[in-house]
């Protein structure tokens, strides 16, 4: 069996500057479209099906793991960790593969969705939550970041199509 390191080392990854990078070339290697600027995928809502049944499978694992966790004697907490650990990587990698189809770089819009995130709090930095869920709400200085977003990929078509010229 490969160790990571043989893998690494022998690798379709090398020359990639980090792992988004390396999932994007993997899934170039499984022979998926990735566009070069932001674009919708032929027939999106096919491939939007596609991707929401992969995510309920996922879904469906997280709750397994929930399960063997209340169920389970002798299933110990490095036990849950690493079947977590799994669980939220590969949700990363089939999140960051699923954008890449649409020649979206995630890694940056996250970027931008993380200043949004920022901006919830409070003018003295305090934080605002729902006291039933504990999901941090809306402050008064929060913005949306879709028109963040919106104006990055905007700019990527815009960018891309000047250096065609």
């Amino acid at each position: 069996m490969n160790s990571f390191a043989d893998v690494k080392d022998n690798s379709i990854f090398a020359g990639c500057d980090n792992v988004f990078d390396e999932i994007r070339t993997l899934n170039k290697v499984w022979g998926n479209e990735l566009p070069p600027i932001p674009v919708l995928r032929p027939n999106p809502i096919f491939a939007m099906t596609q991707f929401d049944h992969i995510l309920s499978e996922e879904m469906n694992e997280f709750r397994e793991i929930s399960l063997k966790w209340q169920g389970t004697d002798g299933y110990s907490d490095l036990d849950m960790l690493t079947d977590l650990s799994d669980w939220f990587g590969d949700m990363i990698v089939y999140l960051v593969g699923e954008a890449a189809k649409y020649g979206i770089r995630i890694e940056d819009v996250v970027g931008i969705i993380d200043d949004s995130n920022a901006s919830k709090m409070g003018p003295n930095g305090e934080v605002y939550r729902n006291p039933t869920t504990l999901k941090v709400e809306k402050g008064p200085n929060f913005f949306r970041p879709e028109p963040a977003i919106n104006a990055y990929l905007a700019d990527l078509r815009k960018n891309h199509e000047t250096h065609l010229v």
